[in-house]
This record gives structure tokens, sequence and C-alpha cells, in this order.
């Protein structure tokens, strides 16, 4: 091998190599000198150290490409080509060197408990899924799948799953090995387990339960009741039983029934045929992800639309104290100057923005229904959901509210002064009636009077 390395040191155990037991051997982590980048270093026990380990090298290294698949991209350390590392380290063996994978195993999770939302746990499932499905599409299968061959980390493009152990990896027209993989604990079924476990089809059982472990870790119940290193004792599989129970309940809340039901037919299986392809749990994947972004997304536009009618009643309640708009937005945290839609980039042209300088000195003149005229116009240059249209509308029914009140009122003080104004016309000609009557019989006593003075 041309190039060297140093074993990394435990981080936190000083001066310990950083190890991790597998059932096949001890991986180490080692750091490359030349560039500083990890790789792992399988050391297998002297059970395992087989010389088909370098034919079967040559073959996983084809399908290292694969998502998922990265550790199947090896060197292994045989005597043809490092006779004299193997002089001064005869344990290292048929040892392979790998990429070094970061991140948690998931029975180290289920173990700690971990927490995971919703999200979390439909990109897990989603990322074991593909993989899986790819795998199953090119005629390959782990045959030793469980919660401790399975790495989850989180990348910049979102959930990264690489499967391990991959030395028992099952390829068409690859040879039957001597002893065949027995499954992990809590994944292995009583009732398929007395058929070949060597097949393209052997990981759907075991698949699917990590498919139903992942998704279901969001409910608290099912991490709380979780057996060990699985979520199921390895006496309850395929059992009626209170887990059992708890599973189905929590992929049908959270998913739909499409989950839960391919959780029971992995449950029920009696062969391999029985239990759903990748390709069902990942169809099922993508339906109850385009169905939980639909509530997602429904719950945001109502909040939105929460969010908007309380912002127009705010400025409603303003305007209606006899504030103008340009005191509303400085009182509203929106300085007239540095107004968010007012950004000159943001306006499709200068013209829009006359536009908006001539409504907004219509609104200061208070003719409303001029104003609300050009803001009207305004909403056309801009997109049904953009923040700008909003806050147009938000003026608009701010002015409108503002116009109905302003109508109510001169309708009803107009009817009211025309009463009061014709009571007061009325009493007034009244009063000049009765004044003329009096004068008049008045008049009339002392014509009368002065005619008989004079006759007499």
């Amino acid at each position: 091998m041309e190039s060297s390395y140093e074993l990394a040191e435990h981080p936190l155990v000083s001066g310990i190599p950083y190890g991790q037991e597998g059932r096949q051997g001890t991986v180490y982590k080692l750091i490359r000198t030349e560039d500083g980048l990890p790789f792992a270093l399988k050391v297998f026990r002297p059970s395992y150290r087989d010389p088909a380990l370098v034919k079967k090298a040559a073959e996983l290294n084809r399908y290292a490409e694969l998502e998922g698949l990265k550790a199947a991209s090896r060197e292994v350390i045989d005597p043809q080509n490092s006779k004299e590392l193997l002089s001064r380290y005869p344990e290292l063996l048929y040892a392979a060197v790998m990429p070094w994978i970061e991140g948690s195993t998931w029975n180290e999770i289920i173990s700690q408990k971990q927490v995971l939302s919703v999200h979390e746990c439909m990109d897990n499932a989603a990322a074991l899924a593909e993989t899986l499905t790819k795998m199953e599409e090119h005629g390959l299968a782990h045959t030793d799948l469980s919660s401790s061959n399975l790495m989850l980390s989180t990348t910049s493009d979102g959930m990264n799953i690489q499967l391990i152990d991959l030395e028992d990896l099952y390829a068409g027209g690859a040879s039957e090995p001597d002893e065949l993989p027995a499954g992990g604990d809590g994944y292995k079924s009583p009732s398929i387990q007395l058929e070949s476990a060597w097949g393209a089809q052997v990981d759907r059982f075991p698949g699917g339960l990590l498919l139903a472990e992942l998704l279901a870790w969001a409910d608290p119940d099912i991490r709380e009741s979780s057996f060990g290193d699985s979520y199921f004792a390895p006496n309850e599989i395929q059992q009626s039983c209170e887990r059992y129970e708890r599973m189905v309940r929590t992929l049908l809340s959270l998913y739909g029934p499409g989950m839960a039901g391919l959780f029971e037919r992995v449950w029920s299986a009696e062969q391999l045929q029985q239990c759903p392809s990748f390709a069902e749990w990942s169809l099922a994947l993508m339906a109850a992800q385009r169905q939980l972004d639909e509530s997602l997304q429904s719950l945001q536009e109502e909040g939105e639309q929460e969010e908007k009618g309380q912002q127009q009643q705010e400025t409603a309640d303003l305007l209606e104290e006899g504030h103008s708009y340009e005191e509303v937005s400085v009182s509203m945290g929106e300085q007239e100057e540095d107004l968010p839609w007012e950004s000159a980039e943001r306006f499709p042209d200068e013209e829009v923005r006359n536009k908006l300088d001539k409504a907004r000195e219509l609104e200061r003149l208070g003719k409303w229904p001029s104003a609300l005229w050009e803001y009207g116009r305004l909403i056309e240059y801009f997109p049904k959901r953009s923040s700008l249209r909003r806050e147009i509308e938000m003026v608009m029914d701010a002015i409108q509210d503002k116009l109905d009140s302003s109508e109510g009122e001169a309708i009803q003080g107009g009817v009211v002064q025309q009463i009061q104004r014709q009571a007061a016309t009325f009493q007034e000609e009244s009063a000049y009636r009765k004044l003329w009557m009096i004068l008049s019989a008045a008049a009339g006593v002392i014509l009368v009077v002065a005619v008989v003075v004079y006759l007499l």
C-alpha cells in the first residue's frame, strides 16, 4: 500500500486508539499522513480472516458508488502486496482499509433514546428506503441488516444513511459463504428464518422493521418503551404484544393507513415474498411526505391570514383615530424613508413608484376613494403571494374600512341634520305666522275703536 497512516486517538481516552467492536472484528480510525483524511481499518478476528476477502473486496468496489454503500470501497491487506507490513503486524492479515464514516449507529440512538422530530424520522426512513430500493433493483442484499449496521449522520445535503459490515453482501452470481449471517436480535423472523438467508429479498423483513422504527421514533411512547438495541424484544417478533400494537397506532396516527399497512404485512409475513418491496416503502414515504407538506402549508397559510388580519385591524384602528398612513407606518415600525415595499429594486419600473407616490398623496389629503383606486391599480404589478401585494392590500382594507365608517356617519348625520333644519324652519315659520295674526287682530281692534270715537 502506497499511503501511510496513523492510528487516531480515542476522543475521550488519551493514548488509546479509537476503535469500535463488531461481530467480525474491530474497526479502528486511521488518519492518512499526507492529507489528514480519516479512514477506517477493519481488523478481522482470526476465524474471519478468509482469503476470499480479497475477491470479495473486488466485488464490493463495483457498488461503492451506490447511495449508502460508501463502505464498499476498500483495499485488502494481503500477503502478495504487503509482505513487509504483515511480517511486523500479522494480525492485519486480510484487514480492510475503507473510508471512515462519521455518525451514530441506529442502535446507539435507540439505546440513548435520542429525540428526533417527525421530519428527521421521515428523512432517515426515506434515505434508507432509497438505498435499499437501489440495492434491490441491482439484485443486492446486505443479508445482515440490524440497528448496529446502520449509520446515520446529518450533512449539508440532508440526512446521510450508510450501511456497514458489507462482507456478506449478496450479489447475483456470488457464491454463498460457508457461514451465513444469523441476523441481529430484534430483527430476525421466527417464521422466515428457516428459509435460505442468501438471496436478493433477504433484507425485506429486517429492513421493514428498521423502517418502522425510524418512522415511529418521533413518538415519545415509542422511545420510552423500546427494548434495548432494538424497539422489539427478540421474543416479541411477529407476536401479538403491546409494542406491536403501539407501533401500529403510531404509524397510523403519524403517517396514515398506508404506512401502517406496510408494517403489518411485514409482521404477518410467512415468506419473504409476502413482505413489501422497498420500492413500495419509498412510494408510501413520498405520499406521506406530500401529505405532511400540504398540512404544514395549510397551517402556514392560516397563520399568515391570522397575522394579516391582526395587522389590518391595527392599521384600521389607528386610521379610525385620525392618524395618517405615514403616522401609522411609523407607529408600526415602518419608517417612511425605509418602507420594505419601497425598495427601488423591488419595483418593476419608475412608473409603478410614481403610482405609489400618487396614491399616498391622495391618502394624505383624505381623498379616500381616489387613493383606493390608485392602490388598486398598483396590485396588478405584483404576484398574488408577494409580500408587497399583501402590504398594499392591507392599506386598501384599512382605507375601505375608513370609507365605510365615514359614509355611514355621513348618511346618518345628513338625515338627522335635515330633520333638524326642517324642524327649525317649521318652528320659525310658525312663530312669524302667529305674530302676524296677533298684529292683524290688534290693528282691527284699534280701527273699530277709532270709528266709534269719531261717531260720538
